[in-house]
């Protein structure tokens, strides 16, 4: 787990709020930052070819172009390319 994570975890575990407004403005923000953690948190590319091997993002599908690319240039998607060249 990273520091993110862990910080969004307290987060989650603290914040105590009986306002159904406030509660709700609340529950976005966290949702918007556990996507950035997502986003950031390096994810395999998935196949999006159907006779040959083409890397594509796994959140947005967008086709990638490089394994130097470390982010998908659509979405910002962490790739991981570890094991792509075997």
């Amino acid at each position: 787990m990273n520091k993110y994570k862990d910080a969004l975890i307290y987060l989650r575990k603290s914040i105590v709020v009986t306002d159904h407004k406030q509660k709700e403005r609340v529950n976005q923000c966290i949702s918007v930052l556990q996507e950035l953690i997502d986003k950031a948190t390096p994810k395999k590319p998935t196949n999006c070819g159907k006779t040959i091997y083409i890397p594509a993002c796994p959140y947005c599908g967008n086709v990638l172009g490089s394994t130097v690319d470390d982010h998908c240039s659509k979405c910002n998607q962490r790739i991981d390319w570890s094991g792509e060249d075997e």
